[in-house]
């Protein structure tokens, strides 16, 4: 490890990080001379550059790292503190945001700070959760996305109005999801999506694209839950808000990230994601407070080592839903009522008899599926015709106190 000085901020970089760095992003070892490098690399019109990493443990190291980061940030076209800082997190995809462009903002608030962090986080567990699962709206974000927020790490603030680095794992062997489905050099590490998949949602927004399918926006890009945290730190901001990422040379990106890794969200795309927003939250049905029965069909839990608030576990039943029959209809349980679900199921195969189950909740539908909202009552139906006697008593009661109301 070599603490560095500059500009009045000290980094301890980790040396074997340089080399990797270097190799990664094109420079070729051209002669060694001792324990230092000269490493060489080709502009694209022009001659061949070179560069000497000094031995880390000889004299002077301090001036001539100075000489090899100035070097390096000519090439790259980089300032020096973003060439170190992609040194020292070699392994992290680093975002920067930064609030009120252009503006001269002097303080926020502590409620407005407040809000930009949720907004921020909400961001990328909501951009993370559509990667586990691509859905228009989500009632609250999943594992995969809680998990991922508790990894991100905030960085250095910088020069410029309310600057904000995220520091963000491209990579994680517990939640590598791989788009192949097995693991080869072709698949895409599930930060590295996460990530893309916020600059592409940035990128549609600055162009404020026509909105013909919904469907590919959400699975490509935008949900409503990230355009209700893009809308927020506009409104924040009260002004343009640019933001920018360096990737990771760990892990390569396509040439389209590598031209818009710097975007400028516009203020007036409050109006757009707004646009998006109702989309993707209206277009679909919504019934509040319905009771549902029907029969389990499909359990599949993910449970998160350490916390059962960051797990999912979902079933899918089947039920009728109006003249609707034999619908699917998706809900996230409690760790709780899964194990109840689970044993109910279990009995049924055990059994070759169907068990009935009760749940109410917000019904919605998608173009694709059911969702069962903000349930509550996941309970066991001993006897149907009891049960419905029973909903149908406590509907007339209701109707009753309400007339003479």
């Amino acid at each position: 490890m070599i603490e560095y000085n500059y500009n009045g901020a000290t980094y301890q970089i980790p040396y074997s990080n340089i080399s990797v760095y270097l190799e990664k992003n094109g420079w070729i070892t051209e002669e060694a001379i001792g324990t230092s490098r000269i490493y060489s690399n080709e502009l694209e019109s022009g001659p061949r550059v070179n560069i000497l990493l000094p031995d880390k443990n000889g004299e002077k190291i301090e001036r001539k790292l100075l000489h090899f980061f100035k070097a390096v940030s000519d090439f790259e076209g980089r300032k020096q503190e973003e060439i170190i800082e992609s040194i020292v997190n070699i392994d992290k995809d680093i975002w920067k945001i930064s609030l009120s462009k252009g503006m001269n903002v002097g303080s926020l608030d502590l409620n407005d700070v407040e809000e930009i962090i949720k907004s921020i986080k909400s961001l990328f567990s909501y951009s993370a959760s559509s990667e586990q699962e691509a859905k228009p709206y989500f009632e609250k974000s999943l594992s995969t996305g809680k998990y991922f927020v508790k990894e991100c790490k905030f960085g250095h603030t910088y020069l410029g109005s309310f600057g904000f680095t995220i520091l963000t794992p491209f990579d994680d062997t517990q939640y590598k999801i791989l788009e192949t489905g097995i693991e080869d050099d072709l698949s895409v590490p599930l930060g590295r999506r996460i990530n893309e998949r916020i600059l592409k949602s940035l990128d549609l927004i600055d162009k404020e694209e026509e909105i013909e399918d919904v469907t590919q926006v959400y699975e490509e890009t935008l949900n409503a839950n990230m355009c209700m945290a893009l809308k927020k730190l506009l409104e924040i901001s009260k002004a343009d808000i640019e933001c920018s990422v360096q990737f990771s040379p760990l892990c390569k990106n396509t040439p389209r990230m590598k031209k818009s890794s710097k975007i400028c969200v516009k203020y007036s795309g409050i109006d757009y994601l707004d646009i998006i927003y109702q989309k993707m939250y209206t277009e679909y049905e919504f019934i509040r407070n319905s009771t549902l029965r029907g029969t389990i069909k499909e359990l599949k839990g993910k449970k998160n080592e350490g916390d059962d608030q960051d797990s999912d576990y979902n079933i899918m039943i089947i039920g009728d839903i109006g003249d609707k029959e034999r619908e699917k209809i998706h809900i996230i349980l409690s760790e709780k009522d899964y194990i109840k679900a689970c044993e109910l199921h279990k009995e049924s195969i055990k059994r070759k008899m169907e068990k009935l189950i009760k749940v109410s909740g917000n019904l919605r539908r998608t173009r694709q599926k059911w969702y069962l909202d903000s349930y509550f009552n996941f309970e066991e139906i001993k006897d149907i015709r009891l049960d419905i006697r029973t909903d149908n008593a406590i509907e007339n009661n209701t109707q009753r106190s309400l007339g003479e109301f």
